[in-house]
């Protein structure tokens, strides 16, 4: 297989990775205040933040934009693939990590 396959496989399973864990974060913050004011139902609430997440996610792509032309464009890098697994891995592993931090209550290093 070729290596620029391989790489873009994982850039892409990282990228939705990335995307489910986010989503969980921001479901838990927007719903907080509507669910234990009992504005809505749990159910849905997350319905709510589900939909809202997935069309923003598709219609404002305002600072992948921003990233891309005025702070560096990956494509022009001699590894630039490689800078955004690097980027995506590691946001993946803190964005676990806090998750399980802030849930659970446990704090590991």
């Amino acid at each position: 297989m070729d290596m620029i396959l391989v790489l873009t496989i994982f850039i892409v399973v990282f990228a939705l990775a990335f995307d489910f864990i986010n989503g969980f974060h921001d479901t838990a913050n927007a719903i907080a205040t509507s669910v234990s004011t009992r504005a809505l139902t749990p159910r849905q609430a997350i319905i709510l933040a589900a939909t809202m997440n997935f069309i923003g996610a598709l219609t404002f792509t305002g600072v992948a934009k921003t990233i891309t032309k005025d702070i560096v464009d990956p494509f022009t890098l001699e590894n630039g693939s490689l800078v955004i697994l690097a980027a995506l891995v590691e946001s993946v592993k803190t964005l676990w990590r806090t998750f399980f931090r802030f849930t659970t209550g446990v704090v590991n290093h």
